[in-house]
């Protein structure tokens, strides 16, 4: 019963964490974290316009990152969009390593079920990430030119 339950719990978190992070991205001043108080720390790690200066020092591109991957592998740290659109995505792998009919990679070297499908969920979850890394700098690189 409970592996019926899983994904579909995965299916919810993953839709609210899609809604949280298009709510802030494209919705910011009208939604309820519009609301927040302009001086509060969760403004401006949340709203769009400025939290993306949090990866830089002094909040400023050209100096560079404020921390070793802050504008990359650890963006999820410094705001929140990058945060749960991180969570949909894990949410997302979840479902299909979490999923009745899947039969996990590593089910043959770890015996544990729910280790297996753990270990199996980083690892494509890991898949995801280097794709789409490579791709972001891809299409960044491919930009339109000024």
């Amino acid at each position: 019963m409970e592996i019926y339950i899983t994904p579909i719990i995965f299916l919810i978190l993953a839709s609210i964490m899609k809604v949280i992070s298009d709510t802030i991205k494209f919705h910011w001043y009208s939604s309820i974290f519009g609301k927040l108080s302009i001086n509060s720390r969760l403004y401006k790690w949340l709203n769009p316009d400025i939290a993306w200066m949090n990866m830089y020092k002094e909040g400023y591109k050209p100096l560079g990152e404020k921390f070793w991957g802050s504008s990359r592998w650890f963006a999820f740290i410094s705001d929140g969009w990058h945060l749960f659109d991180l969570l949909k995505t894990i949410f997302s792998i979840s479902i299909l390593t979490f999923f009745i009919y899947y039969i996990p990679f590593t089910s043959i070297l770890i015996g544990v079920n729910i280790l297996s499908r753990l270990v199996d969920t980083f690892i494509l979850f890991t898949i995801f990430s280097l794709i789409f890394e490579y791709l972001f700098v891809f299409m960044e690189k491919k930009g339109p030119r000024k």
